[in-house]
């Protein structure tokens, strides 16, 4: 069985409707270290941000079987859904790392610090609070969509954003 479990719901937060839909799935089924590519191509973090390659671990160096992927959406596509999408896949993650034993991949590149230092050459100032980007460890949101009832539509009418949060639990108790 490819989906172990799916959660699927709305709730309103920043006066926004937000979709949303979890799924724990294994972690292999949606990899492609290739995707790392794509950000050497876009060229606007590669190298700039610590969460993104060439800086971040590919998703095999992750002992973890499994992925708790969620993916939040918001009806209109703009930039401030964009930020407020981007933020709330950080701090789910965080919580969830606790309650998994896992590590989280956030969507996009990580946004603690005005600009990074990695721009510099400087170490992170965040080493402990910054999280990897979902795509930039070989996370790919395509191969994802073969699993989700909400498929990501990359410029549509709607802003997505995905991310996810490893672990080795099998089965998952969310309220």
């Amino acid at each position: 069985m490819a989906v172990k479990q799916r959660f699927e719901g709305e709730f309103l937060r920043f006066g926004k409707k937000i979709g949303y839909e979890l799924l724990l799935i294994e972690k292999s089924l949606i990899v492609d270290e290739t995707i790392r590519e794509k950000c050497r191509v876009d060229k606007s973090n590669y190298g700039k941000n610590y969460a993104c390659p060439p800086f971040a671990p590919k998703i095999g160096q992750f002992p973890h079987k499994n992925i708790l992927v969620y993916l939040f959406y918001v009806y209109g596509r703009n930039l401030n859904n964009w930020e407020i999408l981007a933020k709330l896949t950080y701090d789910y993650g965080r919580r969830l790392e606790k309650e998994l034993e896992g590590i989280c991949f956030i969507a996009g590149q990580c946004r603690l610090c005005e600009k990074c230092k990695a721009e510099e050459g400087k170490p992170c100032i965040h080493p402990e609070e910054m999280r990897y980007s979902f795509t930039a460890v070989g996370l790919d949101s395509e191969k994802l969509n073969s699993f989700l009832r909400q498929k990501i539509v990359w410029n549509s009418e709607y802003t997505y954003a995905v991310a996810g949060c490893l672990t080795n639990h099998e089965k998952l108790d969310l309220k």
